[in-house]
């Protein structure tokens, strides 16, 4: 399958660790909005919260509709925002067989986290929600610090839930956002971030 989503031509820095922080964050701020309002339309700027201009091409947008599918393309447009795409990004489109605009489809994104290093964001797609068009985020990175430092650092706002695993953390966002937060090689952490939007 081809990459159906290129990057954007404006520049933006680099996600640093910070950043990292601020994209999950603005992903927990997309899904708040998302649970108490309905899908803006496409280009409202509501659900930015990338220093990218809301007038902005979205490449992201534009593969989704290309493919014919216009019942999530509000949604696509609001999340896509709100994780802060940039020329950075690159992506690929899993499109959905026919009919496009009535079956769940998949949004692969790899955005820099630090010194060019890939952090990947997962959205999935569903049609025919309650709210129009419901999407589910998983956010996958690795920091190099270890998993308590990070818990107690950049998510200290989280609350921790109990271990389902000696070795895996779980911090709670809220009803409908997790992130675990797995050890990884002698001193790194993976985070991974789950969210629904409902």
């Amino acid at each position: 399958m081809q990459p159906l989503i290129h990057p954007m031509r404006q520049r933006q820095p680099v996600l640093t660790g910070w950043r990292w922080a601020a994209l999950m964050w603005a992903m927990v701020a997309a899904s708040a909005m998302a649970q108490n309002a309905p899908a803006p339309a496409i280009g409202a700027s509501e659900a930015q919260a990338s220093s990218a201009k809301a007038d902005a091409p979205n490449p992201m947008l534009n593969a989704v509709t290309q493919r014919g599918i216009q019942q999530c393309a509000a949604r696509v447009e609001q999340l896509s925002r709100a994780i802060g795409m940039g020329p950075q990004t690159s992506g690929m489109l899993i499109a959905p067989a026919q009919p496009v605009d009535q079956r769940l489809f998949s949004i692969a994104l790899l955005q820099p986290v630090r010194d060019n290093e890939p952090g990947f964001v997962g959205i999935d797609f569903a049609p025919n929600q309650a709210n129009g068009c419901g999407a589910a985020m998983q956010a996958v990175a690795y920091w190099p610090q270890g998993c308590e430092a990070l818990a107690a650092g950049q998510m200290t706002k989280l609350k921790k839930l109990p271990l389902i695993r000696p070795d895996v953390l779980v911090l709670d966002g809220g009803p409908n956002t997790k992130v675990f937060l797995l050890k990884a090689g002698a001193s790194g952490c993976v985070s991974i971030k789950k969210e629904v939007v409902l």
